[in-house]
């Protein structure tokens, strides 16, 4: 029961993560997103996931983070692209997801970022 309750807690937190970015870079630049963001990420991504039907088998719960997953990186990557705009590196939500996926999908290198901060 406890699994599930964390894996249902993961999910709300990596796509609600990726939807505040998405948001606030809309608002920096929408033309800049709209110009390569595929249209189903408008769909996925246009409403809070409590509003989701969130399956409940754990294999599909974990597609579905895996996708989200994918489509954060995408952001970020296209973000740091040399096409990408720095201005949006300077985003609160930008760098919560920069951090979160860190953390979420590389621990081993959080942790090791982490300490070489504090040195």
């Amino acid at each position: 029961m406890l699994a599930a309750v964390r894996r249902l807690n993961r999910l709300e937190l990596l796509g609600e993560t990726l939807r505040a970015a998405l948001n606030a870079v809309a608002e920096e630049d929408p033309d800049w997103l709209q110009a390569w963001v595929p249209v189903d990420w408008f769909e996925r991504y246009s409403r809070r996931i409590e509003e989701w039907r969130i399956p409940s088998a754990k294999q599909k719960q974990d597609l579905i983070m895996q996708q989200i997953g994918q489509d954060g990186s995408r952001l970020l990557t296209q973000i740091w692209s040399e096409q990408g705009r720095t201005d949006l590196h300077q985003l609160a939500e930008v760098e919560r997801l920069r951090r979160t996926w860190m953390q979420q999908f590389f621990p081993e290198r959080a942790r090791s970022a982490s300490g070489a901060q504090q040195r």
